[in-house]
């Protein structure tokens, strides 16, 4: 059962594998043609008119392991250890405001050029969902966190089990401000 770090490495890897199938097979149905040779020019431009996007990109990267780093220069390296293994647990559970974010927001944009009215009505149903979704997570996580850790990780792990409960009750606030970003 000490395995099960393999287990969820593979499952992000075949995951990974599966959405980029499905969304290089999808291009063609929509009209794109697909090119395996880029185009340097237009490398340039994307880079040029999106260098506010790709900075962002990097800042948010920062913010979302600046904990991690922070932590390893104040604590030992187990604690630092639990704290990751329990972040790393949640991270995998991004899925679902991913999902539900990428279904919403080609709907958004649509919606934006109709009324404002058909927008704040989607967003407010999608904001329900995913209220409902986050606290069942929330919960789900602080109630099999001892299960999971002890599974996933083994005894040597113990700690992030508090760990993993007390990130548990960030995923609310969490999934709801990725949302509201996301759609803002």
């Amino acid at each position: 059962l000490k395995q099960g770090v393999f287990v969820l490495a593979s499952v992000l890897v075949i995951s990974r594998v599966v959405s980029f199938l499905i969304l290089f097979a999808s291009l063609p149905r929509q009209g794109a043609k697909i090119r395996l040779i880029p185009d340097m020019r237009l490398i340039g431009q994307l880079i040029r008119e999106s260098w506010i996007y790709v900075l962002q990109s990097v800042f948010q990267r920062v913010y979302d392991h600046i904990d991690v780093f922070m932590l390893s220069l104040m604590r030992p390296f187990s604690e630092v250890g639990w704290f990751s293994a329990g972040r790393q647990i949640l991270e995998g559970l991004w899925f679902i405001p991913n999902m539900i974010t990428e279904a919403v927001y080609p709907e958004l944009n649509a919606r934006h050029l109709v009324s404002r009215d058909l927008v704040a009505r989607l967003f407010e149903k999608s904001m329900k969902y995913m209220l409902a979704l986050s606290v069942i997570v929330s919960l789900g996580t602080i109630l099999i966190a001892r299960w999971l850790i002890l599974m996933v990780y083994g005894e040597d792990f113990h700690g992030t089990i508090v760990i993993l409960v007390i990130l548990g009750t960030a995923v609310v606030p969490s999934y709801l401000r990725y949302m509201f970003g996301n759609s803002l």
